[in-house]
């Protein structure tokens, strides 16, 4: 059935073809290709440019592999901008190929040697929950060769590529946080081969982060490229949550000679300006604070290698469980697991090396410089095993230059977490005041954001506010004060004593503004005992978190 008639009968006769047809009327739906691939092109590079503008944009693709009326659409897009894609898979729609997918083929007999691909993704917070079970957004798919020689997935709030020409032994590369409610850019080139000659590189709003030599592709034809959520776990069992929502535009496919200029959104900025026009509205009341963020930025670049953050690992199956944050108690008996690892998420995916310590309870010092970045180690993939004793642990990680046998100096800062580890939750004690977390603020509305976690890239448009303020959110919700500093493309050194606890300052809960300048900041806070004027010892440990702002 033609793809555009289709569309047309969707809403009054899905639900009699969904479920009681043979699935295989479902499986993959050729569209018209009068509306040629090419001829969305605007570039002599360009094979492909959809941005889903103008009547019937579906028709530009290959093929349709839906279940449901809800699998795929053309919506507003999320922040304004013209329409964009909507792919929704529920963990009861109809199989599709004997699975749970919702998928366009993007470009199919077209594909050479070098390709380039690209595209824009918007992962909803409410929609897409972080589970330890994985799905497919992407794949470089082999006609008859089974599992995708390459593919981008998400697990665990985490986004992977998978790639190889073995499909025993495909390699994992961490590609960093799976980002909400906020656009990410993401441009792919492969040089197709199975054999040394290949290439694979992988840029995240402009940022290069992957550069990966060796075979990409099975021994066979060249592949297809697909896009949507494919979940395989859903054809035989439940998880976690039951829904997937992702929003895709801006797709574009490029051939030899084709750049990274061709490939990004024209909205986006490859190496953005740093510049910055910080508030004058901070308050005159009580004691006058520092003037620092109104220097011109002297330190961070984009470039930073930075740790993002911390894994928790089952050793025994190698799966994740959960990440560890600054503060974290971990239960045992919760755990369902034994025995564990943990892995050192970076950006960019690959660094120098990484210098870890742990202490406390248990201690451990590990350099490595082979993915995945393991505290206790790995072979190739199979993580050893660390059985925690109950207690309080700190763990230090800092990323470096060089290799295993000569580390070389710091390429980024050292990210440390206190954590503590208990069974049935009363077998150890912990006291002292913490910070939780950090909350972006929007300080001409006085309204919450998001949370700002560590290595969060926040892009300014997708924010939807000009000026912001940052709270400190504290437990209990009343300590003494917090010591705050912000580091990097804008700096601000503050104590408040007083809830809400804000970085820019606030008057009994109206925040102050401050404007950030593009690129890296690190934020420091610690809780203490005493007041604003005689702030006194701390009181409990420091939360530090890296993030970036980018256009």
């Amino acid at each position: 059935m033609n793809f555009r008639l289709r569309y047309i009968l969707a809403p009054a006769l899905v639900g009699a073809l969904a479920f009681s047809c043979d699935k295989k009327d479902m499986e993959e739906i050729s569209t018209d290709m009068s509306a040629s691939a090419s001829s969305l092109a605007t570039s002599a590079s360009l094979l492909f440019n959809q941005g889903f503008e103008g009547s019937n944009p579906l028709d530009s693709f290959h093929g349709i592999e839906v279940g449901a009326s809800h699998s795929l659409t053309v919506v507003d897009r999320p922040g304004g901008g013209g329409k964009t894609s909507r792919f929704e898979l529920r963990q009861n729609d109809p199989d599709v190929k004997g699975s749970r997918r919702a998928e366009f083929t993007v470009i199919k007999d077209e594909t050479q040697k070098e390709m380039w691909y690209a595209f824009e993704a918007y992962f909803p917070a409410k929609d897409y929950v972080d589970e330890a079970n994985d799905e497919v957004i992407n794949q470089w798919y082999q006609s008859g060769m089974g599992t995708p020689s390459a593919a981008l997935r998400t697990l665990g709030g985490r986004l992977e590529l998978r790639v190889g020409n073995n499909s025993s032994n495909r390699e994992k590369i961490d590609l960093g946080p799976v980002v909400k409610d906020q656009w990410q850019s993401v441009v792919v080139h492969m040089v197709h081969s199975y054999g040394s000659d290949g290439l694979t590189e992988v840029w995240i709003n402009g940022k290069k982060i992957v550069s990966r030599k060796g075979g990409n592709m099975y021994d066979g034809p060249l592949p297809k490229w697909k896009m949507g959520v494919y979940k395989s776990r859903w054809a035989s069992e439940k998880t976690t949550t039951d829904k997937r929502v992702l929003f895709y535009d801006n797709i574009r496919v490029g051939k030899a000679g084709a750049t990274l200029a061709d490939m990004m959104p024209s909205t986006a900025t490859v190496t953005p300006p740093a510049t910055q026009t910080p508030s004058t509205q901070e308050p005159t009341i009580g004691t006058p604070e520092p003037t620092t963020g109104t220097q011109e930025p002297t330190t961070g670049t984009v470039g930073t290698d930075k740790i993002i953050s911390y894994t928790l690992v089952n050793s025994e199956t190698n799966k994740d469980i959960r990440e560890i944050k600054d503060g974290d108690v971990l239960d045992l008996s919760t755990l369902d697991a034994k025995t564990f690892n943990v892995r050192v998420n970076t950006f960019p995916a690959t660094v120098g090396n990484v210098q870890l310590e742990l202490s406390g309870a248990g201690q451990k010092v590990r350099v490595d410089d082979e993915l995945p970045y393991a505290l206790f180690g790995d072979r190739q993939g199979d993580y050893s095993s660390w059985t925690f004793a109950l207690g309080n642990y700190t763990l230090v990680g800092t990323p470096h230059k060089g290799t295993k046998s000569d580390p070389g100096a710091a390429s980024g800062p050292t990210n440390k977490i206190n954590f503590s580890v208990v069974k049935g939750g009363g077998n150890v004690a912990i006291s002292g005041d913490r910070i939780v977390s950090y909350t972006l603020v929007n300080s001409e509305t006085n309204k919450d954001i998001r949370e700002i976690k560590n290595g969060d890239v926040l892009s300014l448009s997708a924010l939807g506010a000009k000026k912001f303020n940052v709270r400190v959110n504290t437990f209990p919700a009343t300590v003494g004060n917090v010591q705050l500093e912000l580091s990097g493309a804008g700096q601000k050194v503050r104590v408040d004593d007083e809830l809400p606890y804000a970085l820019f300052g606030d008057r009994q809960g109206d925040y102050s503004s401050w404007t950030f300048a593009l690129g890296n900041y690190t934020l420091v806070g610690t809780p203490h005992k005493g007041t604003k004027s005689d702030p006194g010892a701390a009181s409990g440990p420091t939360n530090k978190i890296n993030f970036t702002i980018t256009k």
